[in-house]
């Protein structure tokens, strides 16, 4: 049984004319009237008769409507519930990157959201690979930046990938290194690094590092995640840390720091995740178009 058959049949009831029904539902009135028809043929008996001021429900009619009233107000409940849902999940967009080194490269596709989506809020948060990777899971993010390996194993996401994560080292202008061509890993050792994390996707590249100077990786790395933090203790004091290629490629960036000359990380698939119960919002869509188009050019 067509349910909208069951509509018309119930604003007849409610209106109790034809003509007002029709206009109610913004139908042809001649349309109505097949409509409810088609209802009385299935049903095997009439429903309404028709008078001089409209038309009222047959006795045999009226538990059929009563019912189907029921339902036309349940699903119009269901519907409005869901359609607020939907809001709630479009109003509020939470992004999640790791490392936080990479914040800056969502800049354009993060501004390109807020302007397309004016109603939309954006809550950025920068975290380490293995708590943003929990924060996706327990529904406290909406979608994660992050390499694909972080996430790879787990079926519940779903991966879009965005392009490829290619760590520079980098340090302030007037760094000993600076300047210099090809720095063998042994003259880099000596001095300490920093790192988003030690669990992140160049844990093996730190450990190496660390172990040329002799020591453990805990021992030699700086763990700071706000990347403003890293660029200012990199800018005082003889630090070196992960930047990705192409931030370090802006003018700002190269006025205050210099990128070491030294091949020693390898390139990390990155990814947008979302948990793959959920459908993506347009503004979700949106900001992964965009952060993959920018990371093209």
């Amino acid at each position: 049984m067509d349910f909208r058959k069951l509509r018309h049949a119930v604003a007849i009831d409610q209106a109790g004319s034809f003509t007002v029904a029709a206009e109610t539902l913004n139908i042809t009135q001649s349309a109505l009237t097949r409509s409810i028809a088609e209802l009385e043929a299935e049903l095997g008996f009439a429903l309404f008769e028709r008078h001089a001021r409209g038309a009222r429900v047959r006795h045999e009619g009226r538990d059929i409507l009563n019912r189907a009233a029921r339902l036309v107000s349940d699903f119009d409940h269901f519907t409005e519930e869901a359609r607020g849902l939907r809001n709630d999940r479009e109003a509020v967009l939470r992004i999640g990157v790791a490392p936080p080194s990479i914040e800056g490269l969502l800049n354009r596709a993060i501004a390109s959201v807020v302007s397309r989506y004016p109603s939309c809020r954006v809550h950025l948060s920068s975290q380490s690979a293995e708590a943003a990777a929990r924060s996706l899971q327990r529904g406290d993010l909406d979608i994660l930046v992050c390499p694909t390996a972080n996430v790879q194993n787990d079926d519940e996401l779903v991966l879009e990938e965005i392009g490829a994560l290619e760590a520079q080292l980098f340090v302030r202008q007037q760094h000993p290194l600076a300047g210099r061509n090809r720095i063998d890993v042994k003259s880099l050792s000596r001095y300490p690094i920093i790192a988003p994390d030690l669990a992140g996707p160049y844990r093996s590249e730190l450990d190496r590092l660390a172990a040329k100077g002799g020591r453990s990786s805990a021992a030699s790395v700086h763990v700071i995640e706000n990347f403003a933090i890293i660029a200012m203790i990199v800018a005082r004091t003889d630090s070196v840390a992960l930047v990705h290629r192409g931030y370090a490629r802006s003018a700002s960036f190269r006025r205050r720091f210099a990128v070491i000359d030294v091949d020693y990380f390898n390139e990390m698939p990155l990814c947008a995740a979302r948990v793959r119960q959920w459908l993506p919002t347009m503004p979700m869509k949106s900001f992964v178009a965009t952060l993959r188009e920018n990371w093209a050019v």
